[in-house]
């Protein structure tokens, strides 16, 4: 995942070169696509292009800034994730088997419970 990081500490996925904490110049940053779970809200409302309802996770990246994710299977705070970046959302899972195909994601058959692991 591609966003800023500032020195003082504030990191975003915005495309912005100055800290709005601070003020000073930020850097390039990469981040690996985990993080955990801070916080979550079950909205069972459709995301934008969604086509079921999901919940949304509050997550923290690694080194990383803090997002917002969307997802349809049960999590609870500090449950360690993985996520993709579906146009303007993310989408987040349990394990690593993520897969982008056609604008949409799909998820595992172990991570939705349809098969044993």
């Amino acid at each position: 995942m591609r966003g800023y990081k500032c020195k003082c500490g504030f990191a975003t996925v915005a495309d912005r070169m100055r800290c709005p904490r601070c003020g000073k110049h930020m850097k390039l940053t990469y981040w690996p696509n985990r993080g955990k779970v801070l916080a979550y809200v079950r909205l069972g409302v459709f995301p934008k292009g969604g086509e079921f309802p999901m919940d949304l996770l509050m997550i923290e990246v690694e080194d990383g800034p803090k997002l917002a994710c969307w997802t349809d299977l049960p999590f609870s705070k500090g449950d360690d994730i993985t996520f993709v970046q579906l146009e303007d959302n993310y989408i987040c899972s349990p394990q690593c088997e993520i897969k982008k195909v056609e604008h949409k994601v799909e998820l595992s058959q172990v991570d939705r419970g349809e098969v044993d692991e």
